[in-house]
């Protein structure tokens, strides 16, 4: 059997996702971890969100301004366009991807 609803074995994207599950889709979970499901489909869920951060992080790069001609203007604010694009990626990959029900 099963590790059990009751403790979150997971870390990073895929704890993420259990205890998204674990609170909001309980059973569903429950029935994953009796099945012994729930290891590969959190591997999966990493791979979505993976892919989903390397979908967004080049577009939100542009939509924060982080170009070359800024980095060689100004680089501290090249910078703080980056992080700006990387806080925004992960939120929205977060999201549509830890978040889904």
């Amino acid at each position: 059997m099963g590790r059990g609803v009751l403790s979150n074995p997971y870390k990073g994207v895929r704890g993420m996702r259990y205890q998204f599950m674990k609170d909001h889709m309980p059973d569903e979970l429950r029935r994953m971890d009796e099945a012994d499901e729930t290891g590969a489909y959190l591997r999966d869920v990493e791979r979505r969100y993976l892919a989903r951060i390397g979908q967004l992080y080049p577009i939100l790069l542009e939509e924060c301004g982080a170009t070359e001609e800024l980095k060689r203007r100004d680089y501290g604010e090249f910078m703080r366009a980056m992080s700006r694009a990387e806080a925004r990626t992960s939120e929205i990959a977060f999201h549509e991807v830890i978040e889904a029900l």
